[in-house]
C-alpha cells in the first residue's frame, strides 16, 4: 500500500481538534474504514469527504453516532435508487 494516499487518524485528529475515539467510534459503527499500516491508524482519502460529512453532522447539527448512521443508512438507499431510477429511463428512452 502506498502511504500517500492515506491519511494517519492523529493527523486527522489533530487538523479538525477531536478526539482519537471519535474516529475508533466512527470505524466499529462501520460508518469509515481504517486500515492499520505499519503500526499505526490511517484513513483512505477517498473517505475525507465522507468523515467530513459526519464530522458536520455530529458537530454542527448535534446528530449522536447512531443518527449519523441512519442518515448514512438513508442516503445510500437513495443513492442506490437514484441510479435505478437512472437505469429504467435510459431503458425508456430506447422505446420511445
Amino acid at each position: 500500500m502506498i502511504t500517500k494516499e492515506y491519511i494517519l487518524t492523529q493527523d486527522l485528529c489533530n487538523r479538525y481538534n477531536i478526539n482519537t475515539s471519535f474516529v475508533k467510534l466512527l470505524e466499529e459503527k462501520e460508518l469509515i474504514e481504517i486500515y492499520h499500516i505499519k503500526e499505526k491508524y490511517y484513513i483512505h482519502i477517498d473517505q475525507i469527504g465522507r468523515f467530513e460529512h459526519i464530522l458536520r453532522l455530529n458537530t454542527e447539527l448535534g446528530v449522536n453516532i447512531d443518527g449519523i448512521e441512519v442518515i448514512q443508512h438513508l442516503l445510500n438507499k437513495i443513492e442506490k435508487l437514484q441510479q435505478v431510477n437512472l437505469k429504467l429511463r435510459n431503458r425508456l428512452q430506447l422505446f420511445e
